[in-house]
């Protein structure tokens, strides 16, 4: 690996790691969690539980809640369970799919979650599992699960999307391929993660203090950053990776494209309230993600030396 190349790697990489600690801390300053006392909400239907009689994966609990049929697993009789059209976000009680959530091509729930909520809530007013909450022993739990929920939707937006197929992969880990690749991944990384660390600290106080003064406008800062972290998955996603690096590689695509949503929801906090305060818990997460990921690129790149 040339001099260069490497002492651009150790100098940025450092440069990143205390813009990620000091971004991270800003952040968490900033907004305190949304989700650190959510319940956990099973992904895998049950449909042996004792407390489901109908055995259509909700329990009997879950039935009144819904106002689905406990006796019967199909209670609209479309052909799916109960429990599928519950996990799937459709409505059990209604056969078209007018009460599904809305997916884009890969499948991922697209609903605008602040939406969702209220309708959660406002069903659960009438159905009496949001009523009297001094008495009402599964008040909280209600409650719970409809912001487990909630917050489960808004996970799986950002599941990872990319694949080794998506990659063109070189046979080829020689020295010179290798410095090759990690000088194009260090000019893609300088538009996002390997600014200066003055640069990246100022720009994100700049852009919350718009958000804190202007919360009812489409925030331009992070506009920029949601549009620069897009344009770095592209140019990450089309550039040729040596065999030995594509786990590696893999995840720094996955962070960016990450960043990239996260800075989206941001933008505009009038159109989903709930999703503009869930990205920034997922930016502050993402700072603490990606750093194993680019200092297990620096180790790498230095045993190249």
């Amino acid at each position: 690996m040339t001099k260069t190349v490497k002492a651009l790697m150790v100098g940025l990489f450092v440069v990143a790691g205390l813009v990620i600690g000091r971004v991270g801390l800003l952040l968490s300053q900033t907004f305190s969690s949304a989700t650190a006392n959510a319940p956990t909400v099973a992904r895998v239907i049950n449909y042996n539980d004792s407390n489901d009689i109908d055995h259509d994966g909700l329990s009997d609990a879950d039935e009144a809640y819904y106002g689905t049929d406990p006796k019967n697993p199909d209670s609209d009789g479309d052909g799916y369970l109960d429990g599928e059209e519950v996990m799937s976000g459709c409505n059990p009680k209604k056969i078209d799919i007018e009460g599904c959530q809305p997916r884009n091509a890969a499948g991922v729930a697209t609903t605008n979650l602040t939406n969702q909520v209220s309708d959660l809530l406002a069903t659960g007013l009438v159905a009496g599992a949001l009523k009297d909450p001094a008495n009402n022993k599964d008040f909280q739990k209600n409650i719970g699960l409809i912001g487990a929920q909630a917050y489960l939707d808004f996970e799986d937006r950002f599941t990872p999307k990319s694949t080794r197929a998506d990659l063109t992969i070189l046979n080829d880990n020689s020295r010179e391929t290798v410095a090759s690749y990690v000088d194009s991944l260090v000019k893609i990384l300088d538009a996002t993660l390997l600014r200066s660390k003055d640069e990246q600290i100022e720009e994100m106080k700049s852009g919350l203090q718009l958000y804190t003064l202007a919360p009812q406008e489409k925030n331009p800062v992070f506009i920029k950053l949601s549009n620069s972290f897009a344009d770095s998955y592209q140019e990450l996603l089309k550039l040729p990776v040596p065999a030995d690096w594509t786990d590696l590689h893999l995840k720094l695509l996955d962070s960016m494209e990450r960043f990239s949503l996260a800075y989206q929801y941001i933008t505009d906090p009038t159109t989903d309230p709930i999703a503009n305060i869930l990205a920034f818990q997922k930016l502050v997460d993402e700072f603490g993600r990606v750093q194993p990921t680019l200092d297990g690129i620096r180790v790498k790149a230095a045993s190249y030396n």
